[in-house]
């Protein structure tokens, strides 16, 4: 395409794709978690962390991803593929769910984190 020497041009709209993964190394790719066996004396608690993989997820994708990290770091003793989880495409949400009732587990907060004394995995 040419225009004339004394042509005037003006941009009106522009586009340059990118995107950014989902998941970032050392940023957003740990998942640190308590898993309690309930009813039992003494009581059993693992504190673990699972580490998801960098990468571009979709929801289905990324709860797939969860869900293996997760189950990859209980202890054997404790109960394999303890944990599904699922994605919601009309909520947007990831649902963790454990499929044994001799367990419980809670998702630790960044300001739980930083009060745990002897967590293993950090």
């Amino acid at each position: 395409m040419s225009f004339k020497e004394d042509t005037v041009v003006y941009l009106d709209d522009i586009c340059i794709p990118h995107s950014w993964e989902s998941v970032i190394k050392n940023i957003n790719d740990k998942l640190y978690f308590k898993v309690y066996k309930i009813n039992v004396l003494p009581e059993v608690e693992y504190n673990l962390v699972a580490a998801i993989e960098a990468g571009n997820y979709t929801g289905g994708d990324l709860a797939a991803e969860i869900q293996t990290e997760l189950n990859s770091v209980i202890p054997i003793t404790a109960s394999p593929n303890l944990f599904t989880c699922s994605y919601v495409v009309k909520t947007n949400k990831i649902t963790i769910s454990i499929n044994n009732p001799a367990f419980a587990f809670r998702i630790v907060t960044q300001p739980e984190l930083k009060t745990i004394v002897g967590w293993n995995g950090i």
